[in-house]
Parts: C-alpha cells; structure tokens; sequence
C-alpha cells in the first residue's frame, strides 16, 4: 500500500445504533497500517486529542522501522460549501410556501442553556438568520430601556461594521457571527432575562416557530407519513427537489414509496379521466371534419360511394378511459406523466421507454414490483434490507438526477455520495442523535449547484430539535477493547503470519498504543495483566501450547470472534457433548440421515444457540402487554427455558472460569499489594497494616467497630487484600465486558428476573415476521439485522464444523439442516433470491 484514505474516520467511536464492532476495525487499522493515510470527517468534537494519539502511533511506528518520524497534520475548515436553512412543515390549506415555517436556531434555545454552556461550538447562522437575530436584540434593548445594550449594539449595526465592503466574504460574516453571539452570551450572563426573552420569543425568531413546534404532539407515526406525499408535492412546488426523507425503519422506507408511488398513480388516473373525455370529442371532431371534405371531393366524383361517418358511443369513449389508466412497466412512458406532472422524475434527465426496458431487463429483472412502481413516478427506496443491485440503480439514478425522492435510513448517511437539495426527518427516533443529525443533514445543499440547502422537521417535537441543534459534536472514545478472545487472534496472527518481525511489530502496536492506553495512562498497567490472565485461561482451556501456539479448537473461537463471550461457551457445549445429548435423547443416531431428523430436535438446538447469541431482553411492558392479550397470538415473546442438563453445562462453564479468574488474581495480587495500596500523589497507604502498639482496649475497640471504606482502584479490589469478599462473583463486578461469563438467569437490580426476548426462536418455529412486529417489542430493522446476524452465526458455525468436525458426525449433519433451514426461512420471508 501507498496510501490509504479514510473517510468518516469519526466511526472509529461508534455508539448507539452504529456500534457493530466496526469502530474497533477503524481502529486496528489505523495501528496496523505502515505508510501515509489521510483521515476524514465533519463530525469530530476533539480534534486535538485524536491527532495528538495519531502522532503517537506514527512515532512509535517510526521507531520499529527506523526511518524518518512524519508527522500527523491537522487540517480543521469550519465551513460548509452551502449554508442550511432549516424549517418546520405545518399542513395547512394554502400556498405551498405557507406550510414550511422557518426555523431559526435560536428559537430552540433558552435563557439557561446561553447561561451555562452558551451556543455550541459548531452552531452556524446563515446571513439572513444573523441579522434577524441582530433585528430582535435591537428590538428587545429598545423595548425594555437598556441603554448600555442600545449603545453596544450601534456598534454592532451591520451597516456601520461593513461600510466599506463591496462584497462581504464569508471569513468576515462569521467574524461578526462571533461578536453578534458573544454579545447574547453576554446578555444572559449578566442575567438580563427580560432582554434575553425579549429576543427568544420575537416575531422574527421565536413566536411563529413556537407555534409550529407546540403543534407536535407527538403524533403517530402513520399520521406523520401519509401527509409525506402532500410534503413532496409542496416541495415541488417551490422547487426544492431532489429530496431525501429520513426514516429510521426499513419498513417505513418501503411504506413511504409505496404511499407516494399509490397517490401519483391515482391523480394522474384522476386528471386522465378528467381530460379524457374533452380529447376524444376533439379527436372525432377533427376526423369528422377530414372526412366531411373527403366526402365532398367523392360526392364530386362518385355521388353513389357516399358512406356516412359512424358516430363512437359514449360506451367506447369510457373502454378507452379504462385502459389508458393501465400501463405495464415494459410500455411505462416517463413523458406521459410529465404532461400530467404526476410524477417527481427530472424533466431534463427523463429516461426513454427504451432505457426503461434496458433497466427493467437487466439491473431490475428481480426486484419486487413496488421498487419498479417507485423508479417510474421518481421515488425511490434505500436500506441495508435491500439487495445490492436494487441499491446500487436507486444510487445512480439519485446522482444522474432522474429520480428526486428517495427515503432512507440512515445507512445513506455515511459513505455514500448522494448529495441532494432537501433533506427531510420524517418523525422521531431514538437512534436520531446529534451525531446522525449532522451526517444527515450534511447530504443537503450540493456544492456547485445549490447555494443554500434545506432541511425539514416533520413529527420532531421540539424538545428533539433543541437537542439537536443546540448539542455539540460528540468525543471519538477508544473502541479497541481488550477480550480473551482478541488476545487469541493475537496470538494466531503471531504464530501464522509470515513476515513473524512484522507481526511482532503490529502486536506491540495495539497492545502498548490502543486509544483506550492514550486516553487513560495507567490501563496500560490493566492490560499487560489481563493478557496474563487471557493467556492463562486459554492454556487452561487447552487452546494454546505452553510455548503459546494455538491448538485445539482455536479456530472456532476465531472464527466467531464477534460473538464473544458465546464463542467460549459454544465451545464448552461441544466439549461437554450437549448437543450429543440432545440428538440421544431424541433418539437419533449417529447414522442418521439429515432428512430424518425430528422438527423436536432441531428446535431444542435453536433453543441452545439463542441461549447462547440472541441474548436480548423482553421489556416488562411488552410481556405484559402479551400476557393481557386474549386473543392467541401464536408467538412466544420469553425465550423457554433451558432443560436443566444443558442449565448445568453452563454454570459448569462459568464455574470454571470463575475459577480461573480468581487463582490468578489472587495470585497477582500478592504481588502487587506494596503498589496498589498507596495513593498516587501522596503515598499514602490506603488500607494501614495493624501497629504492634495496637493492643489492648484499642484494638478491642478497632475489631468491634463498623469497617471502614476505602475508595481504591480495580486491582487493589482484585488483589483481595484486607478485603473481605463473599465469593469470586464480587470480583467479576469489576471485569463483566471482559471476562467472558455467560449466565443462564439474570435478575435487575431490584432482584426481579429478567427473561430473554425470543424472536429468533420463534421465527425459526413459525417463519411469520408479522408476528414479531406485532408482538416482540422489536422494530422492524432491529427484527431483520438480528435475524440476519443469526443465520450468518449458524453458516459459520456450519462451516468451522464441516472443517474440523468428522463429516459422519450426528451434530455436524445437524447443524447443516439447522443453518439451512433458519436461512430458508429468512430468505422466504424476506423475498431475498440468490443471484
């Protein structure tokens, strides 16, 4: 590699929605890599500090390879290519201008948020929002009297500050962005309230928005979208096309382009039948006419071969209406419904009926009819649901700018350019954060064609907006975590790769230079004994050789490393034979055929694996919500549980890790006992030893009184010196995200049980989705990755297994059956076909 390009680097802190795993990839990436990259994004809240762990990396790297230190750069540019205007969508009768009510950003804030934080740090006015905003301080100064404010804000009076520009350049306006915000700030410093309200609630800023924002209710979900396609028809109106509709559920994308797609083809069958009445009697009249002169030049020649014209009946004229009003995709005309105007297609970039053939024959020949009713009217649909080649043509028809409308989630808000003039947040979402706010509304205003973008609120109470605009861009945090499993890929890398000084180098790299050590020093000190403790626990396990060489069963945990800790106890399963007892209780040998495996047993071992990697809880509202139900629903919201054979091989697993875990930390302990028990600056020992002078009525008194408590860090808990601990379990309060402990039962902190969601079991059971929408708690795109995730699971869990495994083995066979059944099911309820 010469160089590597990065794009939206801010990934590599992940969290929420977006934290799959991937932020941990960013990072090792960033270790790994020996030559120049460059790093992108327009959502870092700490630039300085990540640049300042950048340079420690590429420092450390250029002492392993010896050559010349290159320095990390920073390159920070606040400014976007197009400014946002921002606006609240109201339905009301009326010109399409009247429903977007402008949003001024300031209208979300408050007297003490100005107060306490001020304004964020990437908080940006637009020229006509700053001097509506200097209009309502004059006005509010004016109003209460405050001759101080009156005479600061002459000084600021745009005509006078910008007197002797001809043209005002951006870097000036953000100067006097600065002074205009600084002096607000100011303001509500001082606690000036009756000023500071003053200008909040102004006509030019707040009172109109107030009222628009107080009108979101927070209204259904089903409300907000079916006034969708009246929004998109206003936006037409007033030429703010090409739009992108926001929509964090998969199924809601789909619902959106299937609602609009059904109100274009209704008003063009509604202004068809309409006008086509008028056409035909034109049309006749016209043939009437040709033939009324035709009729006279024979009545000239041949007076006999006079024939009369036959008048058409009005039953005729309504067959024609009838089918005008059918079209098929292969017949489909985009310019047939430009003269209507009931489509969202770019006149100037109109496909042909050709090119509409050529699409639907070779990138569309497979996609589900609603996709191509979409692509016909201009909208079109984006998800990670989807299948690639359906994407990848809503993708180039956004960008060739023939389609105008595409709903999405917020998978298009990374790393696809697809940059439009409208970006629209149909409803609220617990996923919308300040973060996804800035990616997506970052896809509106297109350099080099639109000066200003637009982005509209539609469903988003206020409470939301204020979060979002008023909320500063959030820290990158490590996300390279240290797991046993990841010290086993370590330690496989290390013995397999074939460049070992290499290998030793990138080792060293993510163990003594992760963000977790640069942000935090003294994990550094943590992690060199967790590796200890990892590699003890793996020996024990018989995955590595004393010389530290992966053996065994290593290349299972590996290989479903992102399913830590169940790899482990997958592991523990196989080992402790209990799938083989599950298919010896059913009754099936090992010469069974996979065709003759009972429905009971492969049920039983999908109740084990979603023990093991769908460990979600039900919330109590939703069972609760179940239980009431009378009706039979058909579906199992709790995940049954296990047979208790099976309940007895996991605590025989987390039994012997806790083991392990606490021999070795005791043992450190011991050890460490002189340096743990001192504070950092004073060294002053935080548990004291007992004083020989100690005697008598004094130490009667100490031995009977409360124990004191001491505020120590992790390892001198670890170490259980002078601490009294009931069991190990009081240790692995400390370590639960990285020891890999699976329990069977979990109870909240009240003591009450917690019972595991059942989604993937009962989908295995029954195939329906409807159901679990319906009853699981779950969103429909959380429904479809989860499921999703789980046949990948059972595929690679098949795949380790027909590797390492004998091919005549009973669980092997059925493993194979299980994967493809579970993914018969998901590719049937989906309508996912293989190309």
């Amino acid at each position: 590699l010469k160089y590597v390009i990065l794009d939206e680097i801010h990934c590599i802190g992940a969290r929420g929605q977006e934290d799959d795993g991937s932020g941990e990839v960013w990072e090792r990436i960033l270790l790994l890599i020996r030559c120049p990259f460059l790093a992108l994004s327009a959502t870092i809240g700490n630039p300085q500090t990540f640049r300042t762990w950048l340079d420690t990396v590429v420092d450390m790297k250029t002492r392993q390879d010896g050559g010349p230190k290159n320095n990390v750069q920073l390159v920070v540019y606040s400014e976007r290519s197009s400014q946002l205007d921002k606006y609240v969508y109201k339905p009301v009768a009326g010109l399409a201008e009247e429903c977007f009510v402008p949003l001024h950003p300031c209208a979300v804030l408050s007297m003490q948020q100005l107060k306490s934080v001020g304004f964020a740090r990437d908080f940006v006015m637009s020229a006509r929002e700053i001097l509506s905003l200097y209009d309502a301080m004059c006005a509010a100064a004016h109003k209460t009297g405050n001759l101080v404010c009156i005479d600061r804000l002459k000084s600021l009076d745009p005509d006078r500050v910008f007197e002797a520009h001809l043209v005002i350049k951006r870097r000036e306006l953000r100067d006097y962005e600065k002074m205009i915000k600084k002096e607000l700030e100011q303001w509500a410093r001082l606690g000036m309230s009756a000023e500071v309200d003053g200008v909040l609630d102004s006509p030019p800023i707040g009172s109109v928005t107030h009222m628009a924002l107080d009108s979101v209710k927070g209204d259904s979900w089903i409300d907000i979208v079916d006034d969708i396609p009246q929004l998109l028809r206003h936006l037409q109106d007033i030429d703010k096309l090409p739009v992108i509709v926001f929509c964090f559920d998969r199924n809601g994308c789909e619902y959106i382009v299937e609602l609009v797609t059904e109100f274009l083809e209704e008003e063009e069958a509604k202004k068809r039948l309409a006008t086509l009445g008028v056409r035909s009697q034109l049309e006749r009249f016209e043939k009437k006419v040709e033939k009324g002169k035709k009729r006279l030049e024979r009545e000239r020649k041949r007076e006999e071969k006079m024939k009369s014209t036959r008048k058409r009946s009005e039953e005729d004229i309504q067959e024609d209406s009838q089918k005008a009003g059918i079209v098929e995709f292969d017949e489909f005309d985009p310019r047939r419904c430009l003269e209507l105007g009931c489509t969202f297609v770019n006149r100037s970039r109109v496909l042909s009926s050709q090119e509409c053939r050529t699409l639907r024959s070779k990138s569309l020949r497979k996609s589900q009819q609603w996709v191509l009713r979409g692509l016909q009217r201009g909208i079109g649909c984006h998800h990670s649901g989807m299948n690639s080649k359906d994407k990848r043509v809503v993708e180039r028809l956004f960008r060739q700018r023939t389609i105008q409308v595409v709903a999405a989630t917020g998978t298009l808000a990374l790393g696809i350019h697809m940059p439009c003039r409208t970006v629209v947040f149909a409803g609220d979402s617990p996923w919308l954060d300040e973060l996804q706010y800035r990616q997506m509304s970052g896809r509106a205003g297109r350099r080099g064609f639109d000066s200003i973008g637009n982005v509209i609120f539609h469903g988003v109470t206020r409470r939301k907006i204020s979060h979002l605009l008023t909320s500063d861009v959030p820290h990158l945090k490590a996300n390279l975590t240290m797991s046993f499993t990841n010290v086993l890929r370590l330690i496989v890398y290390l013995n397999l790769s074939e460049d070992k000084e290499l290998a030793r180098r990138q080792t060293a790299m993510i163990l003594n230079r992760s963000m977790m050590c640069a942000e935090k020093p003294e994990m550094q000190f943590v992690v060199q004994h967790f590796l200890l403790l990892a590699m003890d626990y793996l020996q024990r396990e018989g995955l590595i050789d004393r010389a530290g060489s992966p053996v065994g069963l290593a290349g299972l945990i590996t290989h479903l490393f992102y399913t830590d800790p169940a790899n482990f106890a997958l592991l523990s399963c196989f080992r402790q034979g209990v799938f083989h007892r599950i298919l010896a209780r059913q009754g099936v040998s090992c010469s069974a055929q996979s065709s003759q495996l009972p429905v009971r047993v492969l049920e039983e071992m999908m109740l084990v694996v979603s023990h093991l990697f769908n460990r979600l809880f039900v919330h109590p509202f939703v069972k609760k919500r179940h239980d009431a139900s009378r009706r039979r629903t058909g579906s199992a919201i709790v995940l049954p549980s296990l047979p208790p054979p099976i309940a007895d091989a996991f605590a025989t697993y987390n039994a012997g890790l806790y083991s392990a875990v606490d021999t070795y930390l005791r043992v450190a302990g011991t050890n460490l006992v002189d340096t743990l028990c001192k504070l950092p600056l004073s060294h002053f020992d935080i548990i004291p030893t007992r004083s020989e002078a100690e005697t008598g009525i004094e130490m009667a008194l100490k031995e009977t009184a409360f124990k004191p408590q001491y505020l120590v860090n992790c390892f001198t808990i670890l170490s259980a010196q002078s601490v009294t601990l009931d069991d190990a379990m009081d240790l692995f309060q400390y370590l639960k995200r990285r020891i890999p402990v699976l329990e069977v039962e979990k109870t909240d902190q009240r003591g009450r049980p917690r019972f595991f969601n059942a989604f993937a079991y009962d989908f295995f059971k029954h195939g329906a989705v409807r159901n679990l929408e319906q009853w699981s708690g779950l969103q429909s795109s959380d429904i479809f990755h989860r499921l999703k995730d789980m046949s990948l699971v059972l595929k690679a869990i098949r795949r380790v297994l027909e590797e390492l495994g004998p091919a005549d083995d009973a669980v092997v066979r059925a493993f194979q059956v299980l994967s493809d059944t579970f993914t018969a099911n998901f590719n049937k309820a989906y309508h996912i076909r293989k190309y």
